[in-house]
């Protein structure tokens, strides 16, 4: 089968969205034709990919890549300059996600160069994922030009119903009729958890989504238990901090240890690395525990893993909104490869994250950080937990099942 995997972000890309694509390609490629169609990036090691990567040029895209790098390192600097000379106000977040994740995009002026590389392919099935949704709709309407092709759109998070960004009142109306139009003409939808699969099902109402979970890069395969000897106790978090994720319950232990203990940064330390800090400084200064905060700034995904590797609980932060209960992303895969217990901040039990983490018997509760920290004793490591072998079995599991079905277009699985 001759397939086309539609991806923005993919390898060497260091965005977490380029991990499920790229473990995509290279499970789908060991039975069947893959082809890949990126970006074109910086850098393009793409020898070593079992699946054929073709990378068309866009100047556009190269503009707007440029421009996103210039923003990025713009933050990167601004949160290093808040580290040295104290807590300031963090950068606004957009609501509407518009310009970067909902219409207008930026990330538009792909379509063209995207939909003219799919012609040159012919696939019989294309899979696109989200995000940016434009790889969804050059797929949906590629699909819907060629009958021999079947749609598959994968939304690694959602696109119109995310909890993250509203839209613009307008243009959200009309991104919500071009998902609905995409979903009901896909022969496969798949997504990241169970509620998120009951989210797309019931705006659809046609699909039946299917889950295919996240699972972490291949460098991130299980670690042994390590503590390098005369290091505090080590609370780790990687990845970026986002207006709705609050580590404040965290630090208002800490303060209360300082008096109640006596403990100091000698004894524990909060480790962060994240190009997009948001205001954890600004939060550690309020809460009075600024010397606990040791900001690493933004590093390259290896040292986040040794970071992980090297620490006694891994922090988990998510929105506790109801209408975030399903995000599962890319970080909480990657921490469960680890042997690392998992402190989850935000969502409770009743949440499918909080499920997750506590199937695999990592959840530890913010009590039990607390006695550990008392009483200088480590708690006890878990069972590290790979699910490649799981998302490659789901995948693959799609795969046969769309091979299977009729070849009635505009029909969805």
């Amino acid at each position: 089968m001759r397939i086309a995997l539609l991806a923005y972000h993919f390898a060497p890309d260091p965005a977490i969205g380029a991990v499920r694509p790229t473990n995509w390609a290279e499970w789908l490629s060991e039975s069947h034709d893959v082809t890949v169609v990126t970006r074109k990036g910086t850098s393009t090691p793409d020898a070593g990919s079992s699946a054929s990567v073709i990378r068309p040029r866009s100047r556009c895209i190269e503009i707007v890549d440029r421009l996103q790098a210039a923003r990025v390192h713009r933050r990167v600097r601004n949160a290093s300059r808040q580290w040295r000379s104290g807590p300031e106000r963090p950068a606004e977040h957009c609501p509407t996600g518009a310009l970067t994740y909902r219409m207008p995009c930026l990330y538009d002026l792909w379509a063209r160069t995207a939909y003219r590389a799919l012609c040159q392919i012919r696939p019989d099935v294309v899979i696109a994922t989200h995000s940016p949704y434009i790889s969804l709709v050059v797929a949906a309407l590629y699909a819907a030009r060629h009958r021999h092709t079947r749609l598959w759109l994968d939304f690694r998070d959602m696109w119109t119903y995310g909890h993250t960004t509203r839209g613009l009142p307008l243009l959200a109306t009309i991104e919500r009729g071009i998902e609905r139009r995409a979903l009901r003409q896909a022969a496969v939808v798949t997504t990241v958890s169970e509620r998120l699969c009951e989210n797309l099902a019931t705006r659809s109402g046609v699909c039946r989504p299917r889950l295919v979970y996240n699972s972490p890069a291949h460098a991130a395969a299980a670690f042994a238990t390590h503590r390098p000897s005369g290091r505090p106790f080590t609370l780790c978090y990687t990845g970026n901090i986002y207006p709705w994720q609050d580590m404040s319950p965290l630090f208002r232990m800490l303060h209360g240890l300082t008096t109640t203990s006596g403990i100091t940064p000698a004894d524990v330390r909060v480790q962060v690395a994240s190009r997009l800090p948001g205001d954890v400084a600004a939060t550690a200064a309020r809460l009075g525990v600024s010397a606990f905060l040791d900001y690493r700034g933004c590093l390259s995904r290896q040292d986040c893993l040794t970071m992980q590797r090297d620490a006694d609980v891994l922090v988990v932060m998510e929105s506790a909104a109801p209408e975030a209960d399903g995000v599962l992303t890319g970080k909480v895969f990657e921490y469960l490869a680890t042997t690392k217990p998992l402190l989850l901040l935000g969502p409770g039990p009743q949440s499918e994250l909080y499920r997750l983490i506590d199937r695999h018997d990592r959840l530890i509760p913010l009590e039990q950080v607390r006695d550990a920290v008392e009483r200088r004793r480590l708690p006890a490591a878990g069972r590290a937990v790979d699910y490649s072998a799981i998302a490659r079995s789901q995948l693959l599991d799609c795969l046969e099942s769309l091979a299977t079905q009729p070849r009635l277009h505009g029909q969805a699985a």
